[in-house]
């Protein structure tokens, strides 16, 4: 079962030359190594042959050298399964098609696989899904027909022998557990259900849906490595199950710490279910999205087409027709606005947006609306309760998008504003019907919503520039003075002088979630290092465990030894501020830069060394750092990002005046001017509630000087102005 796509693809041009050289003893001298396409077509050669052991091998070195080679994990699958080894075998036939799902023969051998193991109700399944992806011509309608042919035969053996009588009760035997364990779950028998799970997998290690309730469990408390496994063997025993996917694609990334195992589980799911039917299918979505932010190899062109792919998921279900809303068209009214989050509690979120809340909530020309979609409440969220005209709890898991929906047309809510994006507890699904006749993203998230039914995002200039990222936004951009005021701490201690006069040598410090702390991130951190070699890093907010130990084994990797390493685990607010106290220059992560870190650090007097990306979520700091006056500390590329840390570790004395103003820089910065802030945010407000008033579409303005009317940025596709009131 070789593929036909090896020997007529992978083997093109002059590569049977130089497999030829590879059979050969003759001295190599000059000659370069075999590339992994030659590896595999000479493994290939090896299968053919019969010759088993040495073609693993082989396929074996080709996936060291190139991990996503899609022909190698086909082969060694089919090797696999040619071995004996259905498990195995099957698993990398997935990841082929999950690396180059368009190639035909990737679907036909996995299908023939399913066949051969006598899995004719999968193979039945993923003849349909093979069929969505384009999948046609004679070679398919010839499996179908013997597929066809297969399930008639199993269907009309009924009585033909005992051993087939068994196998056939088998099945009924576990479709009955499986049916009894669904039943508990309905009527919210936890403990029962829980119990069963377990007892169902040492009982039926091959049924996946045990397994996958069995998992969701373990994660519920606590127990996350054990829950992964769990979720590996659902997926052995049931390759196509979405939700074990989503499951396991949201547990690498918020636990493991394994952005690869992320994407590659969570495209699958999104593959596997296109028209967004499971109901874990948003948040699969929106960790996907999350995920690929933090991936140093995606441009910015990818990444924005990756949140249309996602967008247009989400419209799935709205209409092609734009719905028509009841609102009264008045521009001078009062305007009904509302906000969508999962963040009104103790949450960044909430520190950047409470500020501005405090100037609208005064505003008798606003009526304020809150949809909280968060599943508790606190302290925080109390005390925005009350700055609210009305709050509305709305969990995902009480209140679908459609009743959300419904409710806010109910309450003819003017401005819908969304304070999430692509992060937990949205409701872009919400969105996308559009309840509202204007939408606004604001905050919540670094980059567009990918909805064509969302109008328009804040921003300011420094986060995106004008004319630079209006073509990676579905949204209009509208620019306030600062994206969002920061609240800093009450109880934050004194700034102090510089940790390095009196210890003779710079401290740099990391304050970032450790799951920014990607290897392209530590490869540059390193450089740094090897260049200042008398300077140390510390590294707070560390986990303890194997995410630790990765990150230790990373830097060593790269030649710094973990005595220049100082590691403190996660600390409260009041010792993550004095913990800046030892540090005098803070390093920024990519290509997911800091925000509210960044914030912290620079009102406790420590400047952050950053490096621009092309994408909107590498340059949260760098706009930080423009608004208080230290372009100084942006790079571009990663050498100058070493050679300014450098820089720095020479003038010491320089760097030592910079931290004694850098708090009164932050005072006098737009960023320390809520009411400006609040004062833009309710004029962008009435402005764009003028232009639906109006008839015309959104585009995208300015709100700097509150006294005139906000101009189109050059640059843009229509320079047509605001209308003014």
């Amino acid at each position: 079962m070789v593929p036909r796509a090896i020997i007529t693809t992978e083997l093109r041009g002059d590569g049977g030359k130089r497999v030829a050289d590879m059979n050969t003893d003759a001295p190599t001298g000059d000659r370069p190594p075999p590339s992994a396409d030659e590896v595999c077509a000479r493994a290939v050669q090896l299968q053919m042959s019969g010759e088993l052991d040495g073609a693993e091998r082989l396929y074996e070195e080709v996936l060291r050298l190139r991990a996503d080679h899609d022909a190698a994990h086909y082969c060694l699958g089919m090797l696999k399964i040619q071995r004996g080894d259905p498990a195995t075998g099957i698993a990398q036939l997935l990841k082929a098609l999950d690396f180059k799902p368009e190639v035909p023969d990737y679907w036909l051998g996995y299908l023939e696989a399913l066949l051969l193991l006598g899995r004719t109700e999968d193979a039945s399944q993923t003849l349909a899904l093979a069929r969505r992806h384009g999948l046609d011509g004679t070679a398919v309608e010839e499996f179908a027909r013997r597929l066809g042919a297969r399930s008639a035969a199993e269907a009309g053996a009924a009585d033909e022998t005992g051993s087939r009588a068994a196998r056939r009760r088998e099945p009924r035997l576990l479709r009955r557990d499986v049916g009894k364990l669904e039943d508990l779950l309905r009527r919210k028998r936890t403990p029962e259900a829980r119990a069963y799970a377990e007892e169902l997998v040492r009982k039926r290690p091959d049924c996946g849906f045990a397994w996958k309730v069995h998992g969701t469990y373990l994660w519920a408390a606590g127990r996350v490595d054990e829950a992964a496994a769990a979720f590996e063997q659902c997926l052995r025993a049931s390759p196509d199950d979405v939700e074990a996917h989503i499951k396991m694609g949201m547990l690498a990334l918020d636990f493991l710490k394994r952005l690869d195992v992320a994407i590659t589980h969570l495209r699958r799911a999104m593959r596997l279910d296109p028209e967004c039917k499971t109901p874990l299918a948003n948040a699969a979505h929106t960790a996907l999205l999350f995920a690929i932010c933090h991936d140093p190899a995606m441009d910015a062109d990818t990444l924005f087409q990756e949140h249309l792919r996602v967008g247009r998921r989400l419209e799935l279900r709205s209409s092609d027709k734009p719905p028509r809303h009841r609102n009264d068209r008045i521009p001078e009214r009062r305007l009904r606005i509302g906000f969508v989050s999962g963040d009104l509690r103790n949450h960044a979120v909430a520190l950047f947006f409470e500020p501005v809340l405090d100037h609208l909530t005064g505003s008798p020309a606003l009526e304020l609306f809150a949809y909280y979609t968060g599943p508790v409440e606190d302290h925080v969220s109390e005390r925005m309760r009350a700055k609210m005209h009305h709050w509305h709890k709305a969990p995902a898991n009480l209140v679908t998008d459609e009743q959300l929906a419904r409710r806010i047309r109910d309450d003819c809510i003017d401005i819908l504003v969304d304070l999430s994006g692509h992060t937990s507890e949205n409701r872009l699904g919400t969105f996308a019907l559009k309840p509202a006749p204007v939408q606004i993203s604001w905050l919540g998230y670094v980059g567009t919503t990918g909805l064509r039914s969302m109008d328009y995002y804040l921003t300011d200039r420094h986060y995106l520039p004008h004319a630079q990222f209006e073509r990676h936004f579905t949204e209009k951009l509208v620019y306030l003075p600062a994206m969002a005021p920061f609240q800093p701490i009450d109880t934050a201690p004194a700034v102090n002088e510089l940790p390095a006069l009196a210890a003779g040598a710079l401290c740099f410090g990391s304050f970032h979630r450790v799951s920014k702390l990607n290897p392209a991130t530590v490869a540059v951190w390193s450089s740094l290092l090897r260049a200042v070699p008398n300077a140390r890093l510390l590294l707070a907010a560390m986990p303890v465990g194997p995410h630790r130990d990765q990150i230790l084994a990373e830097f060593w990797r790269q030649g710094i030894p973990p005595e220049r390493l100082l590691v403190h685990p996660h600390y409260d607010m009041d010792g993550y501020l004095a913990l800046h106290h030892q540090v005098d220059i803070g390093l920024d992560t990519q290509p997911w830069s800091g925000g509210t870190t960044t914030n912290h650090a620079f009102w406790m007097g420590v400047p952050t060394l950053t490096r621009v990306g092309s994408t909107p979520a590498s340059r949260l700091t760098a706009a930080l750092s423009h608004q208080v006056g230290l372009e100084n500390f942006v790079a571009r590329s990663d050498e100058e990002f070493v050679a300014k840390g450098v820089y720095w570790s020479e003038h010491l004395q320089e760097l030592a005046e910079i931290r004694r103003g850098l708090r009164e820089r932050c005072v006098r910065s737009p960023v320390r001017q809520p009411a400006t802030i609040g004062a833009a945010v309710e004029r962008t407000f009435r402005l764009v509630w003028e232009r639906w008033c109006a008839g015309l579409e959104p585009e995208s303005f300015t709100v700097d000087d509150l006294t005139a009317v906000p101009t189109v940025p050059a640059g843009s596709a229509d320079p047509a102005p605001v209308v003014p009131r």
